[in-house]
C-alpha cells in the first residue's frame, strides 16, 4: 500500500506557473478522492508548496482549518522551517545566501506534519536545470535558502540531489505523478505560451530519478 488510513499525506504540487502551467487541480482532486477511498480522512491531506502566494495564484484556496483538505505553504502563519533539520554546505554562491547562512532548513510540513509524500510536479523545461521534475520540485520546494544554488557554475548541482537524499524526504515519498496535461519545452519554470504543448498525459512511478530522465528526454524531443 502507498498509504495507510492513519497517514498524514503531503501532496507537493508545483504552482509557480500560475493557473496556466501549475499542477492541474483536476489531478490533485483525483489523488484526494483516491486517498479518501483508501481510508485517509480529508483533513489528513495537505496540499503544499513553499510560498502561499504561489498557491493562491495557481488557483488553490488556503485552508489551515480542521475541516476538509488542508492547503498551505511553508510561509503560511504558524508553519515555517525546522531549525533542527537542515542541509548545510558551502558549495553555493556566497553572495546569494539568505542572511549569510550556509544552511537550508527543511519545512516543518515534512519534518513535523506529513508521514508520506505524493510528489506532483509539472512536465516542463527549466532555464537553469534543463527540466523541473520530481527531484527539483520536492527538494527545492522543501527547504529555504535556495537562491544560493541557482547561479553558474553550480546550476543547482549537487544541491538538488543532496537535499532530496535526506531521509526526511526520500523515505517519505511513496509516489511521483508528473502532470503533463500541458507541458513546456521552453520558457520554464514559469508560463510562456509560446513554449508549451499539449502532451495530454501523465508520467507515474515510484522512482523519481527514472521519471526525471523520461521527462528530460520528452522535453528535449
Amino acid at each position: 500500500d502507498f498509504v495507510l488510513p492513519g497517514d498524514i499525506v503531503g501532496i507537493k504540487i508545483n504552482p509557480i506557473g500560475g493557473k496556466e502551467l501549475s499542477t492541474n487541480r483536476i489531478i490533485v482532486d483525483k489523488i484526494v478522492d483516491g486517498l479518501y477511498g483508501a481510508g485517509v480522512l480529508r483533513n489528513q491531506i495537505i496540499i503544499w508548496d513553499r510560498f502561499e502566494s504561489h498557491l493562491i495564484n495557481a488557483g488553490y484556496e488556503i485552508n489551515q482549518s480542521d475541516q476538509g483538505v488542508r492547503c498551505f505553504a511553508s510561509d503560511s502563519p504558524g508553519v515555517g522551517y525546522d531549525d533542527e533539520v537542515f542541509y548545510e554546505t558551502e558549495k553555493d554562491v556566497a553572495v546569494r545566501r539568505e542572511k549569510e547562512s550556509i544552511k537550508s532548513r527543511y519545512t516543518k510540513i515534512v519534518t513535523q506534519e506529513a508521514t508520506v509524500i505524493i510528489n506532483v510536479p509539472v512536465l516542463k523545461h527549466h532555464a537553469i536545470t534543463g527540466v523541473s521534475g520530481c527531484l527539483k520540485n520536492l527538494a527545492f520546494g522543501s527547504v529555504d535558502n535556495t537562491r544560493r544554488f541557482h547561479s553558474k557554475p553550480l546550476n543547482c548541482d549537487p544541491a538538488i540531489s543532496d537535499i532530496f537524499d535526506h531521509p526526511i524526504i526520500k523515505d517519505k515519498v511513496v509516489l511521483n505523478i508528473v502532470d503533463g496535461l500541458l507541458a513546456a519545452f521552453d520558457g520554464g519554470p514559469t508560463f510562456d505560451p509560446n513554449g508549451t504543448w499539449k502532451y495530454s498525459g501523465l508520467l507515474v512511478g515510484m522512482d523519481p530519478v527514472a521519471l526525471d530522465q523520461v521527462a528530460f528526454q520528452t522535453v528535449e524531443d
